[in-house]
């Protein structure tokens, strides 16, 4: 995989005949061109899939990718629901394992994940299982606005896609069919993902003002904000107000210190 992936730098799990020439020049390869794309493109379409390369990869690797678009929609709700559980941004060859049983596949585990992560040791990363997911992600787009949620890499090469497997459809298309209503441009799924996003974030910060100053009304709860402010009460009381170091604080030098360092309560 990682070495179609060098090939098909547009990641649309096909290569036309300029495409592979200019990735064979680019990689340092000069040899006869055209006789070896005779020989890959098998079914003489005029194009070649990592299935016309190694047939077991394109089985093994698209069955895995079909069924997981069955379940989740597109590759990055894959990613982070199905796969990377424990969210480290890396998965191993248990997670991968631990998916397939979930997904009710009889794949070879083992052999997927040496196919997916090539030959390091480090795990397998988002960008290395699926580059347009790991765009999206990048980008913002978690909810594949911007279109490239359903892709069909590998997954052409899954012996019986379109007769007796049916293609999965994308999660923003389903649910529009599901609910009756006219799928809304990309713009303007784009912009409403920018609300809520905006919205989500001002409800996160009006939270945290809230949590900040609950307990300030007691004896107790203001002695736990300013241990967790300044790390200790002694350090709180000769940073955060006895700044005189008098010893001693009127109504108004201790409203004044706490004004001073944010407290509004």
């Amino acid at each position: 995989i990682a070495a179609w992936r060098a090939l098909d730098t547009d990641g649309n799990g096909r290569l036309s005949f300029v495409e592979f020439c200019d990735a064979c020049r680019r990689l340092g390869y000069h040899g006869q061109l055209r006789k070896l794309w005779d020989e890959l493109d098998r079914n003489g379409n005029g194009q070649i899939s990592v299935g016309e390369i190694d047939p077991e990869v394109g089985e093994i690797v698209g069955t895995f990718k079909l069924h997981l678009m069955y379940k989740y929609g597109d590759m990055l709700t894959a990613w982070q629901q199905g796969l990377d559980l424990n969210h480290n941004n890396r998965i191993e060859e248990n997670e991968v394992d631990a998916c397939v049983k979930r997904l009710g596949l009889s794949l070879d585990s083992k052999k997927l994940y040496a196919m997916l992560k090539g030959e390091h040791n480090t795990g397998l990363t988002l960008a290395e299982f699926d580059p347009e997911a790991c765009r999206r992600l990048q980008i913002g787009d978690t909810v594949g606005i911007s279109g490239a949620g359903n892709k069909k890499e590998f997954i052409e090469d899954v012996e019986g896609i379109g007769t007796d497997l049916m293609w999965p459809k994308d999660v923003l298309a389903l649910k529009w069919e599901v609910e009756g209503r006219e799928m809304p441009s990309r713009i303007s799924r784009w912009r409403e993902e920018l609300k809520r996003g905006d919205l989500l974030r001002v409800k996160t910060a009006l939270y945290e003002n809230v949590r900040g100053r609950a307990g300030l009304y007691t004896a107790d709860g203001f002695k736990k904000a300013m241990i967790a402010r300044f790390g200790s009460l002694f350090v709180a009381w000769r940073h955060g107000f006895d700044l005189d170091e008098g010893d001693r604080l009127t109504f108004s030098e201790f409203c004044t210190a706490l004004r001073r360092i944010g407290v509004h309560g």
